[in-house]
């Protein structure tokens, strides 16, 4: 999503879980399941109406170019990512599936 929107769709999950956007302590300490009813009821708003490919891919980052700097799978190209951490990949022919499904069923 772009800058404003990313923002936004922050200040909105923040705002379900009863943390300020910027209280970190508050948001680590989340349990997943509020997480997920967070992301479940921010996800169902769709951000920009003239973007609505973006109600599939909500949750993506927003290259910035400055905390982040370029896609993943560039830097993994080029070689600038953490090579001391452990780099799980994979792939599925469907996977776009259950996020198509679950807009259009509605």
């Amino acid at each position: 999503p772009a800058r404003h929107d990313a923002l936004k769709l922050g200040r909105d999950f923040a705002e379900q879980t009863n943390c300020s956007e910027s209280d970190f302590i508050c948001l680590l300490s989340l349990t997943p399941q509020a997480v997920l009813a967070a992301q479940m009821k921010t996800s169902s708003k769709i951000v920009n109406p003239f973007k609505f490919l973006e109600v599939f891919e909500t949750w993506g980052p927003h290259i910035d170019g400055e905390l982040i700097k370029e896609q993943a799978i560039s830097a993994f190209q080029s070689g600038r990512w953490q090579k001391e951490k452990a780099v799980l990949l994979g792939t599925t022919s469907e996977e776009g599936v259950l996020f198509v499904y679950g807009v259009f069923n509605k």
